[in-house]
């Protein structure tokens, strides 16, 4: 059974965790056109940035040794007299040195709290067509956003929001088991794909074939089930992800620990699984990757050519698995045909734990990927934070790194999804416990991260209170602002609609 706790990340019983989603403004261009915003060298010695309050806040000057490095660090932001900022950071003799000024995002449109009085997850997060949001998860709350809910256990839950974030449906899915959705996005037809796993074969599943299946299901426009398809075999089975293809059938990848039923050629103790269906959500193949350990596909994306890319975590050496760099795990990036076909593998990290959970084809063809690592050797050697570090991973088509940013601070930091931006950049999210990142409110925050098309760091930002929060999904709004969801246990700091007790 997978639950909504992060490994390795300790929640507090004595709170509930509420869904959480938070919608962030667009950043400003920053093309210093009337925007009452000046650089001033002031000497060899001193820097300056000076604004209008009136019009801008939130500005910070950032420097570079070398404009190849693109490691760009803040030397100052608001102080003083509130729109002026100065530093005065020698320049080395004979080194050149780069300064920039960057921008805070420093309020969020709106943020809403999801569930009832028991604990609620937010999993995935995506713009709809008519301008608004579907927020996927589970609950097992029994009141609230939950009303509907099948049993004590966990129900998948989905929430359709409009464009200011009110509810205009809201639906609990399941059965007398636990069922969860971790994955739900829109489908061309303007309903919506949900996956997940399902321990039910009651209520509103059926056909599961013993324990937990993998659950794919089809949403009209208001909520309503098109249709659902159990996936399994007589062990636990489950999916992270899915999504339509391009001709209208679906692409769906998780995990199975099965051998029979809808499950052949698996390899080990448990294997990734992707799974092919037709539009009405019929089998048409499936596959099973790994080796004779334990292996985990989190995300799978259809890539241009019709075929598809996943990442997803291994322990094996063998089967399909080569390159893993030690005992431990590494994140795993695996490219397939249109007929699920291996037609390239990478295994990434060092020697120690790492792990993708996050993967898009971006623009120019490669890929873009994130997740974390605790290794500093191997792929990862060149990485100096203390403990965990979140991962951003660009590749090129073939899946040889182009660039790797390690983002966080002085303890564990971790992202659980990256998006490209309309512009080229990307936006991710994830966790922080990091103490030293600017706004961070207490035992664990949710962790949001701006990279421009070369990876450097635009702007961080905490949100939560001194509870746990976690990000788990981010997407682009159409005013170029971003949404997030994830779930918090926090009733205090940016959290002020908790439901939980």
């Amino acid at each position: 059974m997978r639950s909504g706790s992060i490994s390795g990340f300790a929640l507090k019983t004595t709170f509930c965790a509420c869904a959480l989603a938070i919608a962030l403004p667009a950043a400003r261009a920053d093309t210093f056109t009337n925007l009452g915003l000046a650089i001033r060298v002031a000497g060899p010695a001193q820097v300056e940035v000076s604004w209008d309050t009136a019009t801008n806040a939130g500005y910070r000057l950032e420097s570079c040794p070398a404009l190849a490095t693109n490691a760009w660090t803040p030397v100052c932001s608001v102080t003083g007299d509130g729109n002026r900022c100065c530093t005065n950071d020698a320049l080395l003799t004979g080194q050149a040195k780069y300064y920039r000024v960057a921008l805070t995002p420093v309020a969020t449109s709106w943020k809403k709290s999801f569930g009832g009085s028991d604990d609620d997850y937010g999993s995935s997060v995506c713009c709809t067509s008519d301008g608004g949001y579907i927020v996927g998860g589970y609950s097992d709350s029994q009141e609230g956003d939950a009303t509907g809910n099948h049993s004590q256990n966990y129900d998948g839950l989905a929430i359709k929001l409009d464009e200011k974030a009110a509810v205009q449906w809201r639906k609990c899915l399941g059965g007398k088991g636990c069922d969860c959705f971790e994955s739900l996005e829109q489908t061309a037809d303007g309903g919506y794909v949900c996956a997940g796993y399902a321990f039910s074969n009651d209520g509103d599943v059926s056909g599961n074939h013993g324990s937990s299946d993998a659950w794919l299901v089809k949403l009209a426009t208001n909520g309503a089930i098109w249709w659902q398809k159990c996936f399994g075999g007589t062990d636990e089975d489950g999916f992270f992800s899915a999504q339509q293809t391009a001709d209208g059938s679906f692409i769906a990848a998780g995990y199975t620990c099965s051998t029979n039923g809808d499950v052949s050629g698996k390899h080990g103790y448990q294997d990734a699984w992707v799974v092919k269906t037709d539009t009405a959500g019929n089998l048409e193949w499936q596959k099973c990757l790994g080796g004779s350990d334990w292996d985990e596909a989190h995300q799978i994306q259809q890539t241009s050519d019709g075929g598809y890319i996943l990442v997803g975590g291994t322990y094996s050496v063998d089967g399909d698995v080569s390159g893993n760099h030690g005992s431990s795990e590494d994140g795993w990036l695996v490219k397939l045909n249109t007929n699920g076909v291996v037609q390239w593998q990478r295994c990434m990290g060092g020697s120690d734990q790492d792990e993708l959970w996050s993967v898009q084809q971006t623009l120019d063809g490669g890929y873009i990927a994130a997740g974390y690592t605790y290794s500093y050797d191997g792929d990862v050697i060149s990485r100096t934070n203390a403990g965990c570090d979140g991962w951003a991973i660009k590749l090129d088509t073939n899946g040889a790194t182009e660039w790797q940013r390690f983002v966080g601070g002085n303890d564990d930091d971790r992202l659980k999804y990256i998006r490209q931006t309309s512009d080229g950049g990307y936006i991710a999210t994830g966790y922080t416990q990091s103490s030293d990142i600017p706004g961070f409110h207490g035992l664990g925050d949710v962790y949001v991260v701006r990279l421009d098309a070369l990876g450097g760091i635009e702007w961080q930002r905490c949100l939560g209170g001194t509870g746990a929060d976690v990000g788990c999904a981010v997407a682009e709004a159409l005013d170029g602002g971003y949404v997030l969801t994830g779930y918090t246990l926090s009733q205090d700091g940016d959290v002020t609609q908790a439901l939980g007790g």
